[in-house]
């Protein structure tokens, strides 16, 4: 233990020398010991209450302001030791220290062996020589064989503690935690088969039990589809729209779709100057621009619609809708594939028509296979006219085809534009819009917000999901902590001092266990001829247990706990 002396005033004087220019060295000769509580007082000329004075003493200096002292009384007597004295070879009483608990207590059968670090604040401790020194024990330090004390893995990791040695063990889990910290936990910073994700080159065969193949017969379905478009095309085959179609002019060529205002143009006698679109189907040679967005699913699309609802940001939002545990997302590859070769491999026109369930128009031009049904009759000069709009206007004019209505309409047949659209409100062509979900135009624009940060969400790592890795939800690593683990088990340890003859209660650490607990009791016995089994557990609980102590002196006791 340690202790910090109090010099009296006849120990200063004797470290003065005879010519009263300096210090003498001076020994210690004697241990005088009381069973009173003292206060220290420069003053005493001897200690208050001794009841034994040793001579079995041992010493030596460990740095310049302190001392290493070990005692031994071997002897019969009892006694309970709270106070102490130093005394020189002449009587003189050196030092004292006291304190109100007892340092120690000696029994009949029993050998006190006391150590002893005390610290000077005004001496030297050069100055202090002792005499027999046959049974010192010093600590330890870089220049001196003696005792040490291992460093906890607390003190290892914190790195501070310039004198206590690491053990193997403690020294590991130092290594690891600084590894942890400069890494990432499991060295997750640096790549190894460990750790897998965006970038890690994982290839999986499956996709939760689901081959390539059957996640796109499960999961790509029209719906799906149509939710990645954003909106409802025109059935190239023929369909009923919901809305208007806006075409960008005037047609030039018999089967370009016609406007509103070239049907008005021609009905009020100055000549349409173009040909009007065929109702029944027919072919644009100049671009279609629309009114507006599109309002519902039969509403003609325009380019900054179709732009809009495929650019980067609006994928990975509908992607986010369907993300997240269960969803199957997983590694970088399937069965040896990239995404884009997977792309190239499964995400074919013909699986794109076969998941749509039909043909749609292509934006550049193309032929309706069947009636295009618009909603209403046109209102604006660019809508796309309806039959019952062109028959009510042209009123027998004879055009030789039923106009689509600008206002809306259904078509009979294909329409056919003249290119791929260039504005937001240009009707887009079926090549155009093939072209925005080909596997290397999805890819292109997955790529750009994928990543770190992306919100993507994979379902599992290495194959395993979250909850088949054993992670420590709760932790304390002081001298009596606790470690909790994700599946409920838990470790503790610390230590409890039982006093000679008497029990100590000891309560589990972080509100204890729940189910069950085995407990390990580690015990060195301090007093002569005892053994282990005089100091042990005699109740134990979920929430603590009650150590007992039938030795003669008092016990430290270590303890480790494990249970739910």
């Amino acid at each position: 233990m340690a202790f910090t002396l109090t010099v009296t005033n006849m120990g200063f004087a004797a470290l003065v020398n005879a010519q009263h220019t300096g210090t003498a060295p001076v020994t210690i000769a004697a241990f005088g010991l009381s069973e009173d509580a003292l206060a220290p007082a420069p003053a005493l000329t001897s200690l208050p209450g001794e009841v034994k004075r040793l001579a079995t003493l041992s010493g030596d200096q460990v740095d310049d302001g302190t001392i290493h002292l070990v005692v031994r009384d071997d002897s019969a007597d009892s006694y309970t030791m709270r106070s102490v004295g130093l005394y020189l070879a002449d009587g003189t009483l050196f030092a004292i220290y006291g304190q109100e608990e007892p340092i120690i207590a000696k029994a009949a059968a029993s050998m006190m062996l006391l150590a002893v670090d005390a610290r000077f604040a005004n001496i030297d401790a050069a100055l202090l020589s002792f005499g027999d020194t046959n049974f010192l024990n010093p600590p330890a330090t870089t220049e001196r064989l003696g005792v040490v004390e291992l460093a906890t893995l607390a003190e290892a990791q914190a790195g501070v503690d310039a004198e206590r040695p690491v053990p193997p063990a403690a020294l590991l889990g130092a290594v690891t935690a600084w590894l942890n910290a400069r890494f990432g936990m499991g060295n997750s910073g640096i790549w190894h088969p460990g750790n897998d994700g965006a970038g890690s080159g994982l290839d999986a065969d499956l996709w939760r039990g689901q081959t390539p193949a059957q996640f796109l017969d499960s999961y790509v379905t029209a719906a799906l589809v149509l939710a990645r478009l954003g909106f409802t095309p025109v059935n190239k085959a023929g369909d009923v729209m919901t809305g208007p179609l806006a075409l960008p002019g005037a047609p030039t060529a018999s089967l370009h779709a016609t406007t509103k205002k070239y049907v008005d143009d021609l009905v009020a006698g100055a000549g349409i100057g173009f040909t009007p679109v065929n109702r029944a189907g027919d072919t644009m040679t100049g671009r279609l621009t629309l009114s507006d967005v599109p309002l519902n699913i039969m509403h003609a699309a325009n380019k900054g619609y179709v732009d809009d609802q495929t650019a980067a940001a609006a994928v990975l939002a509908r992607l986010m809708t369907v993300d997240g545990a269960g969803s199957g997302l997983d590694a970088d590859l399937w069965r040896g594939q990239t995404p884009a070769q997977f792309l190239d491999s499964f995400v074919t026109t013909a699986l794109v028509l076969a998941r749509i369930g039909y043909t749609p128009l292509n934006r550049a031009g193309d032929i309706l296979g069947g009636f295009l049904t618009l909603h209403a009759a046109p209102s604006a000069a660019m809508h796309a006219a309806n039959k019952g709009y062109v028959d009510t206007a042209v009123a027998g004019a004879a055009l030789g085809f039923t106009p689509v209505n600008r206002a809306g309409d259904t078509m009979t047949g294909r329409l056919t534009l003249s290119a791929a659209p260039t504005s937001n409100l240009h009707a887009a062509t079926k090549q155009y819009a093939d072209q925005l979900v080909t596997a290397a135009a999805l890819l292109a624009k997955l790529v750009t917000v994928d990543g770190a940060g992306s919100g993507l969400d994979a379902d599992m790592l290495d194959g395993y999901h979250a909850g088949d890795f054993d992670r420590i939800t709760a932790r304390s690593h002081a001298a009596t902590g606790y470690r909790i683990h994700a599946d409920g088990f838990k470790e503790m340890w610390g230590s409890a001092y039982v006093p000679a003859g008497g029990t100590t209660n000891v309560e589990f650490p972080n509100g204890g266990f729940s189910s069950w607990v085995n407990l390990s009791l580690g015990v060195s016995i301090r007093a002569s001829g005892g053994t282990q089994d005089n100091v042990g557990w005699t109740t134990k609980s979920t929430s603590g247990f009650t150590l007992r102590n039938v030795e003669g002196i008092g016990q430290q006791v270590e303890w480790s706990a494990r249970g739910v």
